[in-house]
């Protein structure tokens, strides 16, 4: 499996940035998200939105099946 930091390049980092202003990944600053990938999975935090990690995991993979399948 790739890890997550796989994922993060300039046009990752904007999508990020765009989706967290629409509201997505609730309750998770970009420096959260950011420490999530970077750290493959490891939740930097207790006290934090279990759900919007795991949705942001779940971005993660979907970004990176995306990415081989071109």
């Amino acid at each position: 499996m790739t890890p997550l930091r796989a994922v993060l390049d300039d046009a990752a980092l904007a999508e990020l940035r765009a989706r967290r202003e629409k509201g997505e990944f609730h309750g998770l600053s970009l420096q959260h998200m950011l420490e999530f990938l970077l750290s493959d999975g490891i939740m930097p935090e207790s006290g934090l939105p279990v759900a919007s990690f795991l949705a942001l995991e779940e971005w993660a993979r979907r970004r990176e099946e995306t990415r081989k399948i071109r």
